[in-house]
């Protein structure tokens, strides 16, 4: 009954394994700085972990692991760029996206039930031997890494941010995609646009002990607002294409979604 509760959320040990500073975290942010090379998901896990403890109120941590808990905010706003949210990721999402949308589309006996069992190697193999065109193309390109290109990348200074807030579902980004492409005169499926939500602001409900009180880490941090400030800046909205294509595309792109031209010293940093 233990292990159910803990596993629901509704015991006091929940928050090990879901919670502001569970281990989880600190295990994805390591695993994924080791196997990408990108030297920013350090955490100290170690000091972290010692300097938890248990009270009658639930999980706290004691003030000397602030420092190892910030490293974990920081941790995760600098993996977000130059991993999750890299335009090379996006554009290898964005891709797949497109070649398993068209895979269903004209194959639809291909079943996605029976795909969502595959593994990666054996996934991309069904891709690259579809009866769709269109995924046979962009499934090579996957495999032998010939990527679609940037032709916008831009930043909150260059759009109306509160029209993607929340970001656009695969519906809204395609049907926009189609219209850029027709204003360009590219297929369709030439055409990618990446519309992620606005990062909402990181939080640490977990409470310190200190020698006198126990208090919020909001309190005892004030680099959780410069954090969530950098998340803020760091979000990009994406039109990617064929390289033949990019003028072509970044113009029509503009235009459809308002996006202003970076002035001059933009381009400079």
């Amino acid at each position: 009954s233990d292990l159910c509760a803990i596993v629901k959320g509704s015991h006091r040990l929940s928050g090990i394994i879901h919670g502001d500073l569970d281990v989880d975290r600190m295990d994805y942010l390591l695993r994924d700085a080791y196997y990408t090379g990108a030297p920013y998901g350090t955490v100290d896990a170690h000091r972290l972990i010692r300097n938890i403890h248990l009270t009658p109120e639930g999980i706290v941590l004691d003030e000397n692991g602030i420092n190892a808990a910030e490293s974990l905010l920081i941790a995760r706003t600098l993996m977000r760029p130059t991993v999750y949210f890299h335009h090379v990721s996006r554009i290898g999402e964005c891709m797949f996206q497109v070649a398993m949308l068209d895979h269903l589309a004209t194959d639809p006996a291909g079943g996605l039930e029976r795909i969502c069992t595959l593994d990666d190697a054996e996934c991309l193999h069904e891709l690259k031997h579809s009866k769709s065109p269109v995924t046979c193309e962009i499934a090579d390109r996957l495999y032998s890494r010939r990527l679609y290109k940037r032709a916008v990348y831009a930043g909150q200074d260059q759009i109306n941010v509160a029209v993607f807030q929340s970001g656009w579902s695969v519906e809204q980004s395609r049907q926009v995609a189609e219209d850029i492409a027709g204003m360009a005169g590219c297929r369709a499926t030439d055409v990618l646009v990446d519309i992620p939500p606005v990062p909402g602001d990181m939080s640490l409900e977990v409470q310190v002990k200190n020698r006198h009180a126990i208090v919020g880490f909001a309190e005892l941090s004030p680099r959780l607002r410069t954090l969530n400030q950098t998340r803020r800046e760091q979000w990009r909205l994406g039109v990617y294409t064929l390289p033949a294509h990019r003028d072509a595309v970044a113009d029509a792109a503009a235009e459809i979604l308002h996006i202003k031209k970076p002035t001059r010293q933009d381009t400079l940093f």
